[in-house]
């Protein structure tokens, strides 16, 4: 954007500017306390989406959902991949983007994670089934033990 495009937007009546921050995706943030909402946006924009396994829906870096009485929600949850504990910082490389179902399957259902590089995370399932999860997608990396296909005799 040009000098001259911003007089000109900016001169006309109603114009309203807000002035933010650049967001460096690859520089980790962290602080004391448990406030995951300060670091929504610079994890939506590295994230995307839900980071579960398959999931593509969306994680807005601001709330764009309606309650029931209105009022507005976030499309995703912001995750503490290890856990918070008081005393405990709160960092960009220790959060993730889940949708509430997700979020619940992660946190009551044996869904464990861990991010392996920023926006790339190695999931695995109650079964033991591993996946990874990167910005271009999801590859299932292996059979959980137990569970190969028997050998049947019958190839080469």
């Amino acid at each position: 954007m040009t000098v001259d495009q911003v007089r000109d937007r900016c001169g006309r009546p109603g114009t309203t500017v807000i002035i933010k921050p650049v967001i460096d995706l690859n520089q980790d943030h962290e602080r004391a306390g448990h406030d995951p909402s300060r670091y929504r946006e610079q994890t939506a924009l590295r994230d995307w989406t839900c980071v579960f396994p398959f999931c593509e829906r969306p994680a807005h870096p601001v709330a764009v959902r309606r309650n029931s009485d209105g009022s507005l929600r976030e499309s995703t949850d912001l995750d503490h991949i290890v856990p918070w504990r008081p005393g405990d910082l709160t960092s960009t490389d220790g959060l993730a983007h889940l949708c509430r179902r997700h979020h619940r399957l992660k946190t009551h259902d044996g869904w464990r994670y861990r991010s392996v590089a920023p926006g790339w995370y190695l999931w695995v399932s109650p079964h033991r089934f591993q996946f990874l999860r990167t910005p271009s997608g999801t590859t299932q990396l292996s059979e959980p033990v137990g569970r190969q296909l028997p050998d049947t005799g019958a190839g080469p």
